[in-house]
């Protein structure tokens, strides 16, 4: 009886480690969903920490096509608000409900972006900067780059992509590397569940066509992300930059601390 338990368990530590061997493969598939995204902006300028801040609120519903190769983002609801000189202004969002753009499936299923960037809807700022808050270049800016190969718990990747930011006033452009490593693999109500941790760090210059600027950020991301139906539960982001930009009224230290919350809409 002894050597038959024995070699009961024997063969089923080796059926745990062959599966731990082989790890997961994480691909964006099927990412339907209804999501809530909010974003602030809290921005300094030169010796003034709390100078101007920007809230953004939105509503999103995410389909999936078959066989997944693109998905197609509804806006059911947006806000947003600049506040400035103890002034808050409501910003013009209500063209944008109903609104929806595309994002491509691409690299095999490991990104994100956008199909049309031309054609996705975006807040007008005012003037300055003289391009608008797009919503879908900020899910492709936010929304994490999958690894190559299978990862288990304390699997390491880097990434490496063109980013897009805004920074106080001004569009700011750099390659972001990001470091990711996998915290956790859990199996919620049968589905795998692999949770991340992200630090990311870019050097800044000035977008064609906007205002100067030039500058650095970090940001560190959490998210989690279901193996098993392909998309991404939830991300948590904060991210803090810091630079030179010119504006009308000459050149600045500008400050901003960035907070992005996306979550299953409540």
């Amino acid at each position: 009886m002894k050597q038959i338990i024995f070699l009961l368990t024997t063969t089923l530590l080796a059926a745990s480690t062959s599966h731990a061997d082989e790890g997961l493969r994480v691909r964006y598939r099927d990412v339907s969903a209804q999501m809530s995204l909010t974003v602030s902006h809290d921005i300094g300028v030169s010796e003034n920490p709390s100078f101007a801040s920007r809230d953004f609120s939105f509503g999103l519903a995410l389909t999936a096509d078959r066989p997944a190769e693109a998905v197609t983002v509804t806006i059911d609801q947006a806000k947003a608000t600049y506040v400035a000189h103890g002034m808050s202004q409501r910003l013009g969002t209500r063209h944008l409900t109903g609104q929806s753009f595309q994002l491509s499936i691409a690299d095999d299923g490991r990104q994100l972006e956008p199909a049309r960037p031309s054609d996705a809807p975006s807040i007008d700022l005012g003037p300055i900067p003289s391009s608008g808050f797009s919503v879908a270049d900020l899910l492709a800016d936010i929304l994490p780059v999958l690894p190559e190969q299978t990862v288990a718990i304390g699997a390491t990747w880097t990434t490496e992509r063109p980013i897009r930011s805004l920074e106080g006033w001004a569009w700011a452009s750099g390659q972001l590397v990001s470091r990711h490593r996998v915290t956790a693999v859990d199996n919620q109500d049968s589905h795998t569940v692999v949770t991340v941790a992200t630090e990311a760090e870019a050097s800044l210059g000035p977008v064609e066509g906007e205002r100067a600027y030039s500058g650095a950020l970090k940001r560190t991301l959490r998210w989690r992300f279901d193996a098993t139906e392909g998309r991404l539960l939830s991300m948590s982001m904060e991210q803090k930059a810091d630079g030179v930009s010119d504006l009308p009224q000459g050149e600045f230290s500008i400050h901003q601390l960035t907070q992005v919350e996306l979550a299953p809409a409540s």
